[in-house]
C-alpha cells in the first residue's frame, strides 16, 4: 500500500464502512478526531451542526439537502479533512445538520470521486482502500 492510500480489513460481513478522519478549520487550524462513514448515494460531506460549531466553521451558504427523512434547509461550510495515512484535502465543502446516528461525519462523493475507493471480499473478509491520486487511465 502506497503512502497515499490506506486498507481497512474487516474479519467479518459489516453493514457500513465507518474510518476514523480528521477535520479542520482551515481558517483557525481549530480540528477535532471524528468517526465518517463511506457514503457513495451522498453527494456532498455531512457534518453534524455540533461539529460544526465545535470547528467554528462559518457559513458560506444554506442549501436544500434532500435526505431519507424529507427534505430540509441546511448550511454549508468549507472544511479540510484528513483521511488515515495523512491524505489531506482542503476546500471540502459540508453540510451540517442534525447529530448523525453512530457516526460524526458522512463522506460523500465530493471527496469520494478524487481517489480509487474499492470493497473486495474474499474468504479472509472484507477489505476497504482508497487510494489518493486516483489511477489514471488512457
Amino acid at each position: 500500500m502506497s503512502k497515499n492510500s490506506f486498507a481497512i480489513n474487516y474479519d467479518s460481513e459489516i453493514g457500513e464502512i465507518i474510518v476514523n478522519v480528521s477535520a479542520f478549520n482551515q481558517k483557525t487550524g481549530i480540528g477535532t478526531n471524528l468517526r465518517a462513514l463511506w457514503d457513495t448515494g451522498a453527494n456532498c460531506c455531512v457534518i453534524s451542526e455540533t461539529i460544526a460549531k465545535k470547528l467554528k466553521l462559518p457559513n458560506i451558504a444554506e442549501v436544500q439537502m434532500k435526505h431519507a427523512n424529507g427534505i430540509a434547509i441546511v448550511k454549508t461550510h468549507m472544511l479540510s479533512l484528513m483521511l488515515p495515512n495523512n491524505i489531506l484535502f482542503k476546500d471540502i465543502r459540508a453540510m451540517s445538520c442534525k447529530p448523525i446516528h453512530s457516526f460524526d461525519m458522512i463522506i460523500g462523493m465530493n471527496v469520494i470521486i478524487k481517489g480509487d475507493m474499492s470493497i473486495v471480499h474474499n474468504k479472509a473478509g472484507i477489505k476497504f482502500s482508497f487510494k489518493y491520486p486516483p489511477t489514471r487511465t488512457k
